[in-house]
């Protein structure tokens, strides 16, 4: 499962270039203030906001799923006494990703009335998943030096 889920994450990943190209290369996911999507936003072709709505509701939702499941899945697997509390951030993660997706699908469909709250769910999003990210390499270090030791 943890193999499957890491295949998804980096095909899911490397589709996300056809959706850029798409989009003319930027997203509204990599904006990291409502400032600063308000003002993409307003920039994109009706056409370039069906697109992304589309990337957004089906690309974007099964994405935070894939990673979120392999590092919930790999942290567990390889945190032993830790991963309890080593898991959070890995939780925290899809979960705030998946709040943004709704921010901003609400947006690019006509409501941007919560394009603000990307100030706060951009970063923390980002900040969760480089956390727990570090987080796994811990485990997998830990679990490597256990098992020399055996």
């Amino acid at each position: 499962m943890l193999l499957f889920l890491l295949v998804a994450s980096v095909a899911l990943s490397v589709a996300f270039a056809s959706v850029r190209v798409q989009l003319d290369g930027a997203m509204l996911d990599f904006m990291m203030n409502g400032t600063q999507a308000r003002a993409h936003l307003a920039s994109m072709s009706p056409e370039q906001k069906d697109t992304h709505f589309w990337a957004t509701v089906l690309h974007d939702t099964a994405y935070p799923l894939a990673y979120g499941g392999f590092l919930i899945g790999a942290i567990w697997r390889f945190g032993g006494d830790l991963r309890k509390w080593f898991v959070v951030p890995a939780i925290a993660a899809p979960f705030l990703d998946l709040l943004e997706n709704f921010v901003q699908a609400l947006a690019l469909s006509g409501n941007a009335t919560f394009l603000g709250l990307k100030s706060l769910l951009t970063p923390a999003k980002f900040g969760c998943i480089l956390m727990a990210f570090a987080l796994l390499v811990t485990c997998l270090g830990i679990a490597s030096y256990k098992r020399l030791r055996a």
